[in-house]
C-alpha cells in the first residue's frame, strides 16, 4: 500500500514539475515579448531600435536552451533520490520501526520515540512533495536518532542485567532484585532475564539453606549438613562451592558408616551373632570393597562359622550317642573331625562310636544265624563280642541287650544234648565234621546244638544218610541208622 502511495505521489509531482517548467518558459517568453515591444515603442536612437529586435530574440533563444540541461540534470538527481528514499524507508520499516513503536521502547523513551516517528512522517510528507532530496535525509536523520535510542536501551539492558548478575553472584538479594527489575523494564520480554530473576527469587531460600548447612558444620553435625547442602544445590545446581563441600560430606558420611559397620561386625564376632555380623559385612564391603578392614572381618566371620558348624555337629553327635543313635553319632563325629583334626574329644568320640557300632554289627550278625554258634569258633567269637560290650553297657543299652541275647545264646549253643544212636552193629557210623561213631547196636554220644550229618556205611548196602537239627534244650534224642537197600 505504502508503495503504491509513493508511486502515486511521485506520478502527481512529476506532473506538477513539468506544469511548473512549462509555466516558467511561458512567462519567460511573454516576458520577453512584452519587453521588446516596450523597446520598440521607447523614442531613442536607431542605433538602439536597430538593436533591440536583435538583442530580445538573441535573449529569448539563449534561454532556452540554457533551461533545459538544468531540467535533464535535476530529473536524474531527483529520481535517484526518490528510488534511494524507497529502499531506505523499506529499511525502516523492517530494520528500525518494529522496535520503536514496540511499547517496550515507548515505556523506555517516548519522547525519542514520537521524535523518530515524527521524522519518519516528515520525510514521507517530503517525499509527497517531490523533495526526494530532502526526504532521504529526514529519513537518515530518524534513523540515526533510532539506533541511538535503541543502542542506549540495550546499553542500559546489559548493564541492569550485568548487576544483578554480580550481585546475585555476591549473594546481595536487595541490589541484584533493584537490578533485574530494571532489566526487566526495559527489556520485559527477555528469557535470560526472566531466568536470572527467577534465581534471585530464589535467593533468600538458598541462602538460609547456606546458613543452616554453615551451622551443621559447626556443630560437626553431618546428617543435617548433607542435607542443607542437598537443599541449596537443589535451588542452585552451580554452586560449585556447595557440590564440593556436599562430596566431602558424603565422603566423610561414608568413611563414618563404614567404620560403624566394621566395628559392629567384629562386636558381633566376639557375641558370637554370625548373621548380623555378615550383614555388616555386607554392608560395609558395598561403600568400600577393597577396604583391608573387610578383609579382617571376613576372616573373623570365617573363623566364627567355622567354630559354630564345629558346634553345630559336635552336639549333633553328642545328641545322637545320648540317644543310643551311634550310626549318626559317627557320621557327625567324621565330619567335625575334617574341621577340627587335632580336637581330642572329637577323635575320642569318634572312636567309641565307630566301636560301638562294629560291636552292634558283629552282634548281628550272630544273632542273625544263631545256628552256627554250633561252631565253637563262632561261639568263641560270640562270646568275645559279648566281653567286648562289657564295659560299653553304659554307653549303648542297645547293644547292651544284644549283647545279653547274645551271651544266652552261646551258653544254649554250649551245653550238649545226648543223643542214642542205634544200629546193627554191622555198619560204620560216622559224623560229618565230628568224628566217627564206629559199628554199634547201641551208643549214646553228646553233641553241642546245631544240624548234623550221620553217615551209615555197609558192605554191600547203598550208604545211608540222616541230617539232623539239634536245637538248644534238646533231650532224649535217638536216631537209627541201618542201611536196608542193597547194592
Amino acid at each position: 500500500m505504502l508503495q503504491e502511495k509513493l508511486e502515486q505521489e511521485s506520478r502527481a509531482a512529476q506532473r506538477r514539475w513539468m506544469q511548473l517548467v512549462i509555466g516558467v518558459a511561458v512567462s519567460i517568453a511573454v516576458i520577453g515579448l512584452a519587453y521588446g515591444g516596450l523597446v520598440l515603442l521607447r523614442p531613442g536612437d536607431p542605433a538602439d531600435v536597430t538593436n533591440a529586435p536583435r538583442e530580445t530574440p538573441a535573449e529569448t533563444v539563449t534561454s532556452a536552451p540554457q533551461a533545459a540541461p538544468e531540467i535533464t540534470v535535476d530529473d536524474a538527481a531527483n529520481e535517484a533520490a526518490r528510488e534511494q528514499f524507497k529502499t531506505d524507508l523499506a529499511a525502516f520499516q523492517s530494520d528500525i520501526e518494529p522496535a520503536v513503536t514496540h511499547a517496550d521502547f515507548a515505556r523506555w523513551d517516548a519522547t525519542a520515540q514520537r521524535q523518530i516517528l515524527d521524522g519518519k512522517a516528515t520525510a514521507i510528507a517530503r517525499f509527497s512533495e517531490a523533495s526526494y532530496v530532502a526526504a532521504v535525509d529526514d529519513l537518515a536523520a530518524a534513523r540515526a536518532a533510532a539506533e541511538k535510542a535503541l543502542a542506549a536501551r540495550a546499553q542500559a539492558f546489559n548493564d541492569a542485567f550485568a548487576a544483578a548478575e554480580a550481585a546475585h553472584d555476591d549473594d546481595s538479594y536487595d541490589a541484584a532484585a533493584l537490578a533485574i527489575d530494571r532489566a526487566l523494564n526495559i527489556r520485559p520480554d527477555s528469557a535470560p532475564a526472566a531466568a536470572l530473576k527467577l534465581r534471585i527469587d530464589a535467593l533468600p531460600a538458598l541462602l538460609a539453606k547456606i546458613e543452616d548447612a554453615a551451622v551443621a558444620r559447626v556443630e560437626n553435625n553431618l546428617d543435617a549438613e548433607r542435607a542443607h547442602l542437598e537443599a541449596a544445590l537443589a535451588i542452585d545446581p552451580n554452586r560449585d562451592a556447595l557440590a564440593a563441600r556436599l562430596n566431602e560430606v558424603r565422603r566423610l558420611l561414608r568413611e563414618a558408616r563404614f567404620a560403624g559397620h566394621i566395628v559392629a561386625g567384629l562386636t558381633d564376632v566376639d557375641a558370637r551373632r554370625l548373621a548380623s555380623a555378615q550383614r555388616n559385612l555386607d554392608d560395609a564391603r558395598a561403600i568400600y570393597p577393597d577396604r583391608a578392614e573387610v578383609d579382617v572381618l571376613d576372616e573373623k566371620i570365617a573363623g566364627l562359622e567355622l567354630a559354630l558348624l564345629i558346634e553345630r555337629l559336635t552336639a549333633t553327635a553328642r545328641a545322637a550317642a545320648q540317644g543310643d543313635d551311634w550310626a549318626t553319632a559317627e557320621q557327625s563325629y567324621i565330619q567335625v573331625r575334617r574341621l577340627a583334626p587335632a580336637n581330642r574329644d572329637i577323635t575320642d568320640g569318634l572312636a567309641l562310636a565307630q566301636m560301638i557300632n562294629a560291636l552292634h554289627a558283629r552282634a548281628a550278625r550272630h544273632l542273625a544265624a544263631p545256628a552256627r554258634l554250633a561252631s565253637e569258633a563262632v561261639a568263641a567269637d560270640a562270646g568275645s563280642v559279648v566281653d567286648a560290650v562289657g564295659p560299653l553297657r553304659g554307653d549303648s543299652p542297645r547293644l547292651a541287650a544284644q549283647a545279653d541275647v547274645l551271651a544266652d545264646l552261646v551258653a544254649a549253643y554250649g551245653v550238649k544234648v545226648p543223643v542214642r544212636i542205634v544200629s546193627d552193629g554191622k555198619t560204620d557210623i560216622t559224623v560229618r565234621g565230628v568224628g566217627i561213631v564206629g559199628k554199634i547196636t547201641e551208643r549214646t554220644i553228646e553233641l553241642r546244638p546245631g544240624q548234623y550229618t550221620f553217615e551209615g556205611i555197609r558192605e554191600g548196602f547203598q550208604a545211608v544218610l540222616v541230617r539232623v537239627d539239634i536245637p538248644p534244650g534238646q533231650a532224649d534224642m535217638v536216631l537209627e541208622i541201618v542201611p536196608d537197600e542193597r547194592i
